[in-house]
């Protein structure tokens, strides 16, 4: 019961980091801005750049984004 405590104890602190905060809910989901010309993929709806889409912004896996051949963001990883 203890060990459970700890592990319990461990996990929530470490989802607590800073940098987590802003990534995305669902781990293997990243987003795109649907211009038709993007290069990359962000791990953040709130990230600065994508904030910045005029364009519809697009939810995708990330195994999908690394097939289209899209690279991180830069801002938001």
């Amino acid at each position: 019961m203890k060990a459970l405590i700890i592990g319990i104890l461990a996990f929530t602190s470490m989802s607590m980091l800073p940098g987590n905060y802003h990534k995305a809910a669902k781990p293997d989901m990243v987003y795109i801005c649907d211009n038709g010309k993007t290069e990359v993929y962000h791990t953040s709806k709130d990230c600065k750049a994508i904030l910045k889409c005029k364009h519809d912004i697009k939810e995708m896996t990330l195994a999908d984004a690394k097939k289209k051949g899209l690279r991180k963001c830069k801002l938001c990883n």
